[in-house]
């Protein structure tokens, strides 16, 4: 894995986590740091390279230090639709 993959599933895998940690959808993330929610989307699943002012507007969003976002974590992948009953 390259290493500019690697460091995007990071970001990914930590704004993910972070944001779920602190109860915020992905609008309310995206509501907070005046990006489109489908930049948010993008950046947690890896696939868009955001700038470090837009990883810093998040760090800030989430109220966490920027080097947070950078740790080594894994990518878990995202389960879609809704969730079935009993299951």
């Amino acid at each position: 894995m390259a290493a500019r993959d690697a460091v995007l599933k990071h970001v990914a895998a930590n704004v993910r986590r972070i944001r779920r940690e602190h109860g915020l959808s992905q609008e309310a993330l995206a509501e907070r740091t005046e990006l489109a929610l489908t930049t948010v989307q993008r950046i947690e699943r890896a696939e868009l390279n955001a700038t470090v002012t837009v990883v810093a507007s998040i760090a800030e969003a989430l109220e966490i230090e920027v080097g947070e976002l950078f740790k080594p974590a894994k990518l878990r992948p995202i389960r879609r639709g809704r969730p079935r009953p009993g299951g």
